[in-house]
């Protein structure tokens, strides 16, 4: 089991860096919530590459958390 995660965080790494998938796809393929592969991406060093549209939809959530 512990290999298939190994293997799973590693693609998602993988093709977050190569621009094939946004950060929050990159954390389904990795089996992690956004802030935990947030965290991992962190700890090797590399660059969160945030695109316009995941600004927003953060910007978003701070919005709706706000309100409530």
């Amino acid at each position: 089991m512990k290999y298939i995660q190994e293997y799973n965080l590693k693609k998602a790494i993988r093709r977050y860096t190569e621009g094939l998938v946004s950060l929050g796809k990159a954390s389904e393929i990795a089996g992690l919530p956004n802030r935990m592969f947030k965290y991992k991406l962190q700890e090797i060093g590399i660059p969160l590459n945030l695109s316009k549209n995941d600004i927003v939809k953060s910007m978003n959530t701070l919005a709706e958390a706000k309100k409530k």
